[in-house]
């Protein structure tokens, strides 16, 4: 596919295998590609930020994870010209591809040249800021300095480097901290990332907990909501307390301050 930094691929997903499985085939190749935050598209009823955010990128490819959940946004916001790749689903009126069609996609030596080809200055992915006060900004990050990033990060706090880290993390692959700092870590260590579909809201706890209760971490990131909700559920869940304790290392959070009391 001729896809670029000029037209890279952007991906309209959750975090979910594809969704992982697509990033990863793109930093092989050396295919930029843009984790879309779903709210823009799920949401948003005018898709003005997923409108600016292709104006910006000017997509080649777009991936979604659902055509039923994501048809709407693409009809809306991607022209003729970009390449539809679906998880599952249709969207109505449009050609689309299946991403187990990808999936089946006979390897070449191409695909070494592809990669040989790669330097630390080439573009590995574009994130966008939240847009909180304007819209969002591109960010350009290189494969470089998400290379240097994480071996930064090993250095700074060696535990991670121990062993092949275990991670159960819910945190979006479109936000710095899931997606660079989480995802990163677990690849650039040969390590296990379970996929919690948990949130740290009173509903998505109930699936954290139960997550925590069955895959012990050896190091646990989370917001201070999240951890909130953890550390008062730990003071009476024994399987809990037994499972996760019984080999973290390191508890981060991000995002806010965490209260003192917690």
């Amino acid at each position: 596919m001729p896809l670029s930094a000029e037209r890279p691929v952007a991906i309209l997903s959750e975090n979910d295998l594809d969704h992982a499985l697509l990033s990863l085939g793109c930093l092989v190749a050396g295919v930029p590609q843009c984790t879309v935050s779903t709210a823009y598209s799920t949401i948003s009823q005018d898709f003005d930020k997923l409108r600016h955010v292709v104006d910006t990128l000017t997509p080649g490819l777009v991936f979604a994870s659902s055509g039923e959940r994501f048809g709407r946004a693409i009809t809306a916001t991607m022209g003729p010209d970009v390449q539809v790749v679906l998880g599952s689903g249709i969207v109505p009126g449009r050609a689309t591809i299946a991403f187990s069609d990808l999936l089946h996609t006979p390897a070449t030596a191409a695909v070494d040249a592809a990669h040989d080809s790669i330097t630390g200055d080439h573009i590995a992915k574009f994130m966008f800021t939240s847009g909180s006060t304007k819209l969002p900004k591109a960010v350009v990050v290189t494969h470089g300095m998400w290379s240097a990033n994480l071996q930064q990060m090993n250095q700074s706090m060696p535990v991670l480097a121990e062993e092949p880290p275990v991670l159960v993390d819910w945190l979006p692959w479109n936000h710095t901290f899931g997606g660079n700092h989480n995802f990163g870590i677990v690849i650039y260590n040969g390590g296990t990332l379970y996929l919690d579909e948990g949130k740290p809201t009173p509903k998505g706890m109930a699936e954290t907990l139960r997550n925590l209760r069955e895959i012990a971490p050896t190091i646990y990131f989370n917001v201070p909501t999240g951890f909130e909700v953890l550390a008062e559920a730990l003071q009476t869940d024994a399987l809990l307390r037994k499972n996760l304790f019984s080999r973290v290392k390191m508890f981060f959070f991000a995002a806010a301050a965490l209260s003192q009391p917690i």
